[in-house]
């Protein structure tokens, strides 16, 4: 692979996506929003260490966000202690500015102490606010800690105006919109609801949707949006005859959309890094910065502020989304997935030393990486001394003992040995709180956390008396075999509702679409009986354009006499608010089942979804056996779904690229395969072998979940369904087999 002339290759490819193309309008302000656009616009930085906190604070940030040694989207990243925390707010607010605390990460029920413990420290220590994913962080953080500020983390998947309705509607002060959302549906974001609007401006971007990411954790326990993903994104894979970062995104650059974003009622810019050195995080916040304090029309801070940028060291970057939902610019499967300033090529290695061709010769002290021209691996190293070589343009880098793979591949530079804030006085980062001080907040923060979790524990042992369930059938920790259970069958194709009669099969979840709908028209039931016995599901994702088909299919199936709904994800809720205060119904309650894709990890978790308005909450596949035991004795009287089988994407993507071709094979580099569908402006990744926990039917009925779904959406085309499984509950085990996922093992 030719590294330098693919460099090239993309320059120009970015040029022809069209740089200086005329941006679309968002919608008008109107009065309800008004105060929006005339908001004092906020400079969001990450920061994963002290001096990458001080590299943002110098550089112009209003705000810093970090994390805590737990719960948090960025686990592999240093973070801090409870203590360090303390400290930082005082820093930060002796300088005018604010510090929020990331706790953005999926909670285990036996994790629910520490994380109470956790946000009794923040909530004594005067952090400036929280930013949370778990359901179960939010229920316990407004019912317990009503002083905490909260922002929604785009890991809720707010992708259009529902989700931000709904989260304005669970009191959440700010939303962090999905990365994938267009310039023109932020702006309909932002007139949805008068709540504060914050969009990610730079930095790396995920392949998929934010929370809708299961490779991590299908092929090896580590959840992604538990923090400890090991990015399978950016490896090489096959497609096809091809091979390639295909699922590799770019990074965002959005420095000429800054004064777009604020006319349009954007509060907050967010750049993305806690995991980046404070060269970095200097070079990024200082030319954001430039660009904010300019005026519209300063083309030459413009440029000055793009200069800036090349020097961060960061991937190749692009618009992302906010041009189109397609971009072109955001993937090149021939490029490598590396950070850092290319620097040349390595000619040998000699023990501690490579021979490196190059123009550019880094300095002792730099942190350097090598990346293999033949495989994904690297090794990263710092830069112990330069030598010069016989010829010009080579010279000898001395650092660690390189194996024999890092000849011929690819040097960079990863971070500078230089200081990201020279000629700054760092003295007046002095520490502020004495240990007095700090042992006194300390002991204020234990005291809160152990009533909280008394609380909870006293409400545990409660029974369930009074809560709402839409099942018919099971009981929540009961036992019996599968005929004992709510057994639902989930479809994409009404023509197999005939074929489901055995009286176990509580009915079936049918997928809304234009197809299904259409086959709904004048269909009479045959083997359920009744309409009555069919629960109707709405995608996970929904871009904002296609909101309005699902608000008329929604109505229109209610006002049919349809009462029973899955929602698959937060936003959705909203919708069938609006149904109830319209008086769309024309009999009786309307009955929400919750999907897996909610992300519900904890009774707490579980708890909130009812509290939305779910009636027959999901537990979320990641999890493992012994945590959904423990969930689902926690929540005596609430009926409890689970997914016991089907294809499950591990990537969902609004991205397109001419090489995501279907019908042909994705091998990853550890020989695992997927097959590619995209539908509705929507693409997945799903595993060749399903997922399925059918045989460990024991186990399932010992966890004691009172509903079980099995998914048949999703099949490859050459794959027939055995008429056996919908009528004898032992064939199912035998003849839906698959990979049990997190279930047998220990998710991350």
């Amino acid at each position: 692979m030719n590294y330098e002339k693919n460099r090239k290759k993309y320059s120009r490819n970015r040029q022809r996506s069209g740089m200086s193309r005329v941006l679309p309008c968002c919608l008008k302000q109107n009065g309800r929003n008004a105060e929006k656009k005339t908001a004092v616009s906020e400079l969001l930085a990450p920061a994963g260490t002290w001096e990458a906190f001080r590299a943002g604070l110098e550089n112009g940030a209003d705000a810093v966000y970090v994390g805590l040694e737990a719960f948090n989207a960025r686990a592999l990243a240093r973070n801090f202690s409870m203590e360090e925390v303390s400290e930082l707010v005082c820093q930060a607010h002796s300088r005018g500015r604010k510090l929020f605390v990331a706790m953005n990460s999926l909670v285990k029920e036996r994790e629910l102490p520490e994380l109470i413990r956790a946000l009794a420290g923040l909530d004594a220590a005067g952090v400036d606010a929280v930013i949370v994913q778990d359901l179960g962080v939010w229920r316990i953080a407004r019912k317990y800690f009503p002083g905490l500020r909260l922002h929604a983390s785009t890991l809720m998947n707010i992708h259009n105006r529902l989700g931000v309705v709904q989260a304005w509607n669970m009191g959440f002060q700010r939303v962090v919109l999905a990365r994938e959302m267009t310039l023109e549906e932020i702006g309909i974001a932002v007139q949805a609801a008068p709540v504060e609007i914050e969009v990610f401006i730079h930095g790396a971007m995920c392949f998929t949707y934010s929370g809708m990411c299961l490779f991590s954790s299908y092929y090896g326990g580590r959840s992604s949006i538990r923090g400890r993903c090991v990015q399978p994104c950016r490896r090489k894979f096959t497609w096809g005859r091809k091979k390639g970062t295909f699922f590799s995104m770019n990074d965002l650059e959005g420095i000429e959309f800054v004064h777009r974003l604020k006319g349009a009622g954007v509060r907050s810019f967010k750049i993305e890094g806690r995991l980046r050195p404070p060269h970095y995080i200097a070079s990024v916040v200082r030319a954001y910065r430039m660009v904010m304090d300019a005026p519209e029309d300063d083309r030459e801070a413009l440029v000055r502020a793009r200069n800036l940028l090349k020097e961060s060291l960061g991937r190749p970057a692009g618009r992302g989304y906010f041009m189109s939902p397609r971009p072109v610019d955001a993937v090149f499967p021939e490029l490598t997935a590396n950070t850092g300033r290319f620097l040349g090529r390595v000619i040998r290695v000699e023990g501690p030393e490579l021979l490196v061709k190059s123009r550019i010769t880094p300095e002792a002290g730099d942190r350097l990486r090598v990346l293999s021209s033949k495989s994904d691996q690297q090794c990263s190293f710092r830069c112990k001394g330069i030598r010069k070589a016989g010829k010009p343009g080579f010279f000898w880098v001395r650092g660690r003992t390189f194996s024999r793979g890092c000849r011929d591949g690819f040097l960079f530079r990863a971070d500078l040995a230089r200081s990201p804030l020279p000629g700054v006085n760092t003295r007046g980062y002095t520490r502020r709180l004495d240990g007095k001080g700090l042992r006194k907040l300390m002991e204020q923060s234990r005291r809160t956390a152990g009533n909280v979790i008394q609380k909870i524990a006293d409400s545990s042992m409660r029974t369930g008396k009074g809560r709402r369930s839409g099942s018919s059938r099971g009981r929540a920790g009961g036992r019996g075999s599968v005929e004992n259970r709510a057994t639902w069958i989930k479809v994409d194709d009404l023509k197999l509702i005939n074929k489901v009669t055995a009286p176990w099969i509580q009915g079936v979840i049918v997928e809304i679409s234009r197809k299904t709908l259409n086959q709904a028209k004048g269909r009479k039931m045959k083997g359920l009986g009744s309409w009555k016995n069919v629960i109707w599901s709405l995608p996970a994702i929904i871009p904002e354009p296609d909101t309005g088909f699902y608000e008329k299919a929604v109505r229109q199936l209610i006002r049919g006499g349809a009462g029973k709904f899955q929602i698959a994800s937060l936003g959705q809720a909203a919708l069938f608010r609006r149904a109830a205060a319209r008086g769309w119904t024309r009999r009786g309650r309307l009955v929400l089942y919750g999907s897996y894709s909610l992300n519900l990890l904890n009774s707490q978790a579980v708890l909130a979804a009812v509290d939305i308005g779910v009636d027959v909450p999901q537990l979320s596949v990641e999890s493992d056996r012994a945590n959904a035991e423990r969930v689902v004795c926690a929540l005596e009287g609430i009926h409890v779904g689970y997914t016991v089988y089907g294809y499950l994407p591990v990537f969902t993507t609004r991205m397109n690229h001419p090489d995501y071709q279907a019908g042909r094979h994705v091998v990853s580099p550890r020989g695992e395969k997927f097959f590619w569908r995209r539908s509705g402006g929507i693409g997945r990744l799903f595993p060749e072998k399903p997922y399925s926990v059918l045989n460990r039917r024991a186990d399932l009925v010992k966890t004691g979940f009172s509903e079980w779904i099995v998914d048949l959406t999703n099949r490859p085309g050459s794959e027939r369904l055995p008429a056996k499984i919908f009528t004898n509950s032992g064939a199912m085990g035998s003849l839906l087999k698959g990979r049990n996922f997190n279930f047998r093992r220990r998710l991350e």
